[in-house]
């Protein structure tokens, strides 16, 4: 059940961004597609933590703790990318790099072959595009 909300939620913040957010151009310099594997590395070295044990012995402060560490890694490397319910939708990611030299991830599901192209795009957050 819970899996079936969060998929739903992801897809209610794709579909309120597409509606909701401002278009505007991005032009592109460098694409390249991002995979990176920071928080799937980060969740195996971890993941021995979440041993029945662990979890279910009244000692919440555990899981609470991964999470946090999580969190807090996915927050702080702007690893946005590691999100498997948009992979599963159809998107893909690409690290495109703009006339300025900014770096910025692109949330895409059209696959991108140029590197020199006039995108139409929604900022999602400082560094996270949407492409519209």
């Amino acid at each position: 059940g819970i899996g079936v909300l969060l998929v739903l939620m992801c897809w209610l913040v794709i579909l309120a961004c597409k509606r909701t957010l401002p278009e505007e151009p991005l032009t592109t310099k460098n694409v390249k597609t991002s995979d990176k594997e920071v928080l799937a590395f980060l969740l195996i070295y971890l993941m021995p933590l979440f041993t029945k044990d662990l979890i279910f012995t009244g000692n919440w402060l555990t899981p609470v703790y991964i999470l946090a560490i999580i969190a807090f890694c996915v927050y702080h490397s702007n690893a946005f990318t590691f999100n498997p319910l948009l992979s599963m939708a159809g998107y893909h990611f690409y690290e495109v790099e703009n006339e300025n030299g900014m770096t910025y991830l692109l949330i895409s599901k059209k696959t991108i072959h140029r590197h020199d192209n006039v995108l139409r795009v929604k900022r999602i957050a400082d560094y996270v595009y949407l492409d519209a």
